[in-house]
């Protein structure tokens, strides 16, 4: 008799068992939607980073031209205008949202451009303008929504420009960095 109450209760304790072992369907619903909600939200995060990537490329070819015209400064006291054609012919190309070579041997600046020595063997989504002038003379205006306006100045002068449409849209990212300090300004940052 013992030993049939033991087999019950084992009996039972497998049927226990066996109902507790599994997952319900509302519990596999639940872990089905997390892992959902984490995919969306690790995408939107990867594409964030792939657009603030393309930005960290002009922040950095901005500052190696800050760099060269320093440079270029101490050497012969005056900043190099590289961007003397049209005033919306920007260097390499016109900013499209398209990986450019930074090398454009056919561009009417590039002469210029080179002479500064700073490459981009990988290339550049951006176009640049480097303008610079003598003291006394008016500094160019740049080509964003928010104008400064620029003081006369007793020194040399530089501007530096950049644009590019990060995603295609039509809408360029803007930045400009001048001599005049060591700020750099981004207009459509979010673009």
């Amino acid at each position: 008799m013992l030993s049939r109450m033991r087999a019950g209760d084992r009996l039972l304790r497998r049927r226990e068992r066996a109902q507790t072992a599994g997952f319900t369907l509302v519990e596999l619903m639940t872990v089905v939607a997390i892992v959902g909600i984490l995919a969306a939200l690790a995408v939107v995060g990867v594409r964030q980073h792939f657009a603030d990537a393309k930005a960290t490329e002009a922040t950095a070819l901005i500052q190696a031209l800050r760099a060269a015209q320093e440079s270029r400064r101490a050497e012969v006291g005056l900043y190099l205008n590289c961007s003397t054609s049209a005033a919306d012919a920007w260097y390499p190309v016109d900013p499209d949202g398209k990986l450019r070579s930074w090398v454009n041997s056919t561009h009417a600046d590039a002469a210029r451009f080179r002479l500064l020595g700073v490459s981009r063997p990988e290339g550049t989504r951006f176009g640049y303008l480097v303008n610079a002038g003598s003291p006394g003379q008016a500094m160019t205006a740049p080509q964003t929504a928010d104008q400064p306006t620029w003081p006369t100045t007793a020194d040399p002068w530089y501007v530096i420009q950049a644009a590019g449409d990060r995603d295609d849209d039509g809408l360029n990212m803007l930045f400009l960095a001048s001599s005049l300090n060591g700020e750099l300004y981004v207009e459509n940052e979010h673009e």
